[in-house]
């Protein structure tokens, strides 16, 4: 789970940054032997993703980003995030929420996110509610999402400098992540970045169209084993 997500704390004040959490994975992985590996990233995990490979590319050697924020885009995410991420309303919105959202309320924020695709029939079955609710995940959830666009800044200079394989999957139907906005622009500014658009999926490919995303993953790792990073047959 990401920082202050689920069962992992966050550091006091929250807010941690998609380098930041980038960082805490390297050093987990550093923990149990592995210096070097093969990044996926879906909606904002692709985004730390991300900013993994250009923090440390030397970790990574091949990256798959599915439906990923990776440009600084117009306007915000709205006035329920803004609201949770700030120090004064935030506290009280996140107490009153786990009171106030509805089995129907779930259902239509999870219609939303998978849309144009239905959800899995017992997706929900697999939510920990109560974990997604808690007033501290919101909060950290919505700090995080507000401070996404600025983090994204910085980075974008630095795309055309990767040099590991990057396989890019996108639904043309994504109302979460505009692939106009984000997936096109990228795969412009990685020179060996390959995009690949599914027509009519949503934000949700791995779920929808998965048979897609593990195609693009092996693509991905066959690039790595394939001399000058081209696809080919794994030795």
């Amino acid at each position: 789970d990401r920082p202050g997500h689920g069962f992992s704390g966050a550091p006091p004040g929250g807010g941690v940054s998609i380098g930041d959490q980038a960082a805490l994975l390297r050093g987990a992985l550093a923990r149990i032997g592995v210096s070097r590996a093969g990044l996926v990233g879906h909606s904002y995990g692709g985004s730390v993703a991300l900013a993994w490979a250009v923090d440390a590319p030397e970790s990574v050697s091949a990256l798959v980003l599915l439906a990923a924020p990776s440009q600084v885009w117009q306007g915000g995410l709205g006035l329920t995030n803004d609201l949770l991420a700030n120090p004064l309303t935030g506290p009280l919105i996140a107490r009153a929420a786990p009171h106030l959202v509805s089995h129907g309320f779930v259902e239509g924020s999870l219609e939303e996110v998978f849309a144009p695709q239905a959800s899995p029939p017992d997706y929900l079955d697999h939510l920990d509610l109560d974990l997604v609710l808690q007033p501290s995940a919101l909060r950290e959830n919505a700090r995080q999402l507000v401070a996404l666009k600025e983090e994204l800044r910085p980075l974008g200079p630095a795309y055309t400098g990767l040099r590991m394989p990057v396989e890019i999957v996108h639904g043309a139907a994504d109302r979460t992540v505009g692939l106009d906005i984000h997936s096109r622009p990228l795969a412009r500014q990685i020179p060996q970045a390959r995009l690949t658009v599914l027509p009519g999926i949503g934000h949700m490919p791995h779920q929808v169209a998965t048979r897609a995303c593990v195609e693009r993953i092996d693509a991905a790792l066959r690039r790595t084993w394939a001399p000058g990073g081209r696809e080919g047959t794994p030795g």
